[in-house]
């Protein structure tokens, strides 16, 4: 996934206009909640789906992740 499609889908994700930076930590980001979390998931895990030898998502990865660049980093993992 490109860094201008995960930012695009993240938008979506957390119902921002703009995403702050990729080394913006989730902390800092109000929206993100459970809801974005899972949205997250389902998202980066329909992501993985596309590509036959990528890395399956899960939640202990995602709760362990501190930045935006570390959950752009997750969906494109191989």
């Amino acid at each position: 996934m490109t860094e201008e499609v995960f930012k695009k889908s993240m938008t979506d994700i957390l119902y921002r206009e703009d995403l702050p930076d990729l080394d913006t930590p989730l902390k800092d980001i109000v929206e993100w909640d459970s809801v974005a979390f899972v949205a997250f998931v389902a998202m980066a895990s329909e992501n993985a789906a596309s590509y036959e030898n990528a890395a399956k998502i899960n939640a202990a990865d995602v709760r362990n992740a501190e930045t935006l660049r570390d959950l752009y980093n997750l969906v494109n993992r191989s």
